[in-house]
Parts: C-alpha cells; structure tokens; sequence
C-alpha cells in the first residue's frame, strides 16, 4: 500500500488526532487497513487482521516489548513521550506512541508491526506531526513505515525522513 501525506479516510484522520488528544483507549486506538476504512465506512464490521506479525529476529521483538518511549527531534530529545506495544491473542503487534510538548506540538506513530527482523520493524499505519517545528503544521502519513537501527543506536528510527513537506523529521522509539 501507498503512502498518503494527508488525510484521505476521516476515519484514519479522526482515530489519529484522538489518540493524540488521549480519548481512546489502547485497544480502539489501532488505525484500520484500506479494506477495513471501506468497511466501515459502508457500515460493515471491520474484518480481524489476516496475518500475525512476522517475527525473525526474537532479540528485536524483545527490544520492541520493552520501549522506553518516543522522540521528534523538534520537540525534544531529553523529554520522551510514551510508547506501547501490545500482542493479540492471533499474534498480531500493534504500536501506539505520541510525544506532546508545548504550544500544542505533537507527534504520534500507531498500527500493526507486519514485519520484526534484524534491526528493523515495519508498521503498517499512521505518522501524525502537528505544529511543529512551525505552528500550523500538519503531516499525516499512512501506509508502510520502516524503522531501523543503525550504527549501534540504542532506537529505531524512521527511516522516510522528508515523507511531509521536505523537511526532515526523526522519529526515534527507544529501547
């Protein structure tokens, strides 16, 4: 699936900004799949995920249990916000974080971890940034997403850097 730099299901939209703003719980706050937002948005019954998460490397699916937390680099590197991962019973990995900091910024990741390998994760799902590093910016990204180790790091970082607007975001998840 493609990624789209704005919104293009209200749904999606509407699920991010709540789980920025908090008024979801853990269990809701997973953004649906293209089948699943057409589903719902016909006023059908979400199908359940088809696949569980593929898990290659067991050190990494540790690392991933056991985050400490998120950071964009606009707004802070010593202030991390909060990360989530959780497990289903069909062995589906789903990933919620968001970062706030002041003047209303915040940065949020969230959907099912498809792929766990050497290194890296891939997530299928949203990547929000609101007003920052400039008031009244807004970048909503949906699709796949690959967050990688490199050089030894002790996080995964995004690695489409100037998926929004040409500027460049770090997206770090600690371990």
């Amino acid at each position: 699936m493609g990624k789209t730099h704005r919104c293009v299901a209200r749904l999606g939209c509407t699920m991010a900004l709540a789980a920025i703003a908090g008024t979801l719980t853990a269990q809701d706050r997973v953004i649906p799949d293209a089948a699943e937002r057409q589903a719902l948005a016909e006023g059908e019954e979400a199908p359940a995920p088809a696949q569980p998460t593929r898990v290659l490397s067991p050190r990494d699916a540790a690392r991933l249990r056991a985050l400490k937390g998120m950071t964009l680099q606009w707004i802070s590197w010593d202030t991390r916000g909060t990360v989530d991962v959780s497990v289903d019973e069909a062995g589906v990995w789903r990933l919620i974080g968001e970062q706030t900091g002041p003047n209303a910024a915040s940065a949020a990741v969230e959907g099912v971890i498809t792929e766990i390998g050497p290194n890296y994760f891939m997530l299928e799902g949203a990547v929000t940034i609101l007003n920052t590093p400039d008031e009244g910016r807004t970048c909503e990204g949906y699709g796949s997403w690959r967050f990688e180790v490199t050089q030894n790091r002790k996080y995964y970082r995004l690695r489409q850097f100037e998926w929004c607007d040409d500027l460049t975001d770090y997206v770090d998840l600690y371990f």
